[in-house]
């Protein structure tokens, strides 16, 4: 696939450039965010899903450890980071792979209990670690990253999705977080700046192995062309699918409309037959990210409106049975001027919606 093909260029271009010398990233060369005066690797104990104690900075000393607070019920953000987090690290080489830890601390304690935890992780990477504790625990925590403690957003009489802090902290072996990556991070991010920031552990011997075990993967990349999934008069939707139920009555679904006429058109609603659906915008404020409805998403004349990771998105909700992969889920989109618009989104793992997502971006 296309996607694969510019992960594993990106690789070889950062192996090849950069990763068998000695110096520090320069200005520029990392994509995520970089903090003028590095986090400090502050030490805090919880309890893992196994339920022993996890002493942070001991339990990750020598490795570039990605740290990010969220939980299971998430449709959107979190999964999505841990999709694309798992998916760059299959395809890395070992030697790079192999020296970055993953640590989720959930801040919904109230749900996410152990077992749980685990299991979600599970579906991403069995390396990933899940911690737990009270939120009079955790938030202090989350201060001292200078990230704003979750807070509940009630949803209903018992629902509740949580606000958090959407980014990944990234501590190197220095034990210092130099890098902070947001909510949106797409995979070839990842793949760009793992290398870089795992390399200062690397003999040039590893990294002349890396080179070449790289440039064999892109040999054998391959691409599959863009079709529509449903077109209706001048409109086309591309890209349509929805991601196996990281929660029991809640998902996401994702797709892509592109309106090819010369009138500007509105998507009014979208209807499920097993369930309730509604459209979602990924908001931040304050420093927490967070779900906000939309009555109704314009589609210009000529133009493409994306629902994707981190922005709009449909999100299912009291569904009667879990989606699994496998599955396709009908779906029926009522547009302004369009009429109903049918197709059917296949079930995938949140790592297959991710990587097909981004090959249809860059397509």
């Amino acid at each position: 696939m296309a996607v694969r093909l510019l992960t594993t260029l990106t690789v070889v271009a950062t192996l090849g450039a950069v990763a068998c010398r000695g110096d520090a990233p320069r200005p520029g060369e990392l994509r995520g965010m970089v903090f003028p005066d590095p986090l400090p690797k502050t030490d805090f104990t919880l309890t893992d899903t196994e339920g022993t104690p996890f002493a942070f900075v001991p339990e990750t000393e020598g490795y570039v450890t990605l740290l990010f607070f969220g939980y299971t019920y998430c449709p959107d953000i979190c999964p999505v980071h841990m999709a694309n987090i798992a998916a760059v690290l299959r395809k890395l080489p070992p030697q790079v792979s192999g020296r970055v830890k993953v640590v989720m601390v959930t801040v919904d304690p109230e749900r996410d209990t152990p077992e749980r935890l685990r299991q979600w992780l599970d579906n991403f990477d069995r390396s990933f670690v899940g911690l737990i504790g009270p939120p009079d625990e955790v938030g202090p925590i989350q201060l001292s990253f200078r990230l704003p403690p979750a807070v509940k957003q009630e949803t209903g009489e018992t629902d509740y999705l949580m606000g958090h802090a959407a980014q990944v902290l990234a501590f190197t072996t220095d034990n210092r977080a130099h890098v902070i990556y947001p909510s949106g991070t797409r995979q070839t991010d990842w793949a760009h700046d793992l290398p870089l920031l795992v390399r200062r552990t690397m003999t040039r011997a590893t990294c002349a192995t890396l080179l070449l075990g790289a440039l064999a993967s892109a040999a054998c990349a391959d691409r599959t062309d863009r079709i529509p999934v449903a077109t209706s008069g001048d409109l086309s939707v591309y890209d349509a699918y929805a991601p196996a139920s990281a929660a029991p009555d809640v998902a996401s679904l994702y797709f892509t409309v592109v309106n090819g006429g010369t009138a500007d058109d509105t998507l009014l609603g979208i209807r499920v037959v097993d369930g309730k659906a509604e459209l979602h915008d990924v908001v931040t404020d304050g420093g927490l990210t967070r779900m906000q409805h939309v009555p109704a998403l314009p589609i210009p004349a000529g133009g493409t409106v994306r629902l994707a990771p981190g922005g709009y998105h449909a999100m299912f909700t009291e569904l009667r049975a879990p989606l699994e992969v496998g599955q396709t889920v009908p779906v029926a989109l009522v547009f302004a001027r369009g009429g109903t618009v049918r197709f059917a989104a296949p079930v995938l793992t949140y790592t297959e919606v991710v990587e097909r997502l981004e090959e249809g971006t860059a397509r």
